[in-house]
């Protein structure tokens, strides 16, 4: 939702690739984004490896072939994936914006320590880091100098988001017998208290928790 509602607003004004690392083809994909006008999507290399190895590399080159492509020169490189923290820093650019969804720092197991050194890289190259909430902010404060963090609150585009397909038949049907459907979506990890959620289970039993999403417990 977050890069939902920022593409939409600047293509408004200037053109927005969405550059997602889901492809093993080696000249990068191009693919249009019918739903945001001036805007399209491209696929570049996965990079999971070690910093400053082959894969980014290549998905520098990618994306770097894909500008000289399109005649852009000097891009606003807005990035959300530490998994993009060598093409965030060569990429030429007239600023580069660290978009912060996530508190990664107050868990020890989750996620691995190497991404938590590319955050802290991407934090210090970055010209601005902005973060949805003070608890995403707080950890940055050890690294980075105040004037580089601002917060600004999660934006959600309602209107685009309130037009569903049909309804899934799954999950209304987990609707019946209870007063309340409440869903809850995104990855399933240990930072979830689940004590937490026990605890809400047992204070409304006329509400049905769904959490959906991909499951990363071990």
């Amino acid at each position: 939702s977050n890069r939902w509602h920022f593409a939409t607003r600047w293509a408004r004004r200037l053109p927005v690739v969405l550059v997602c690392p889901e492809t093993l083809w080696p000249k990068g994909r191009r693919k249009a984004e019918p739903r945001i006008n001036n805007c399209r999507i491209l696929e570049v290399l996965p990079n999971s490896g070690a910093v400053w190895g082959k894969a980014p590399q290549l998905q520098v080159a990618q994306i770097l072939a894909d500008m000289r492509t399109s005649g852009a020169q000097r891009p606003l490189l807005w990035l959300y994936n530490a998994y993009f923290t060598e093409a965030f820093a060569i990429l030429p650019a007239i600023a580069r914006i660290h978009h912060i969804t996530e508190n990664y720092f107050d868990y020890d197991s989750w996620p691995p320590a190497p991404y938590r050194e590319r955050i802290k890289f991407v934090s210090r190259t970055a010209d601005l880091n902005v973060a949805v909430s003070d608890g995403c902010a707080k950890p940055l404060k050890e690294f980075v100098e105040p004037e580089r963090i601002m917060v600004a609150t999660n934006g959600c585009d309602f209107s685009d988001y309130g037009q569903p397909g049909p309804p899934d038949p799954e999950t209304i049907s987990l609707h019946e017998g209870f007063r309340r459907l409440a869903v809850y979506g995104g990855n399933i990890n240990e930072r979830i208290d689940f004590e937490l959620v026990r605890r809400i289970a047992d204070a409304s039993p006329d509400t049905r928790l769904l959490f959906v999403g991909a499951n990363k417990l071990e």
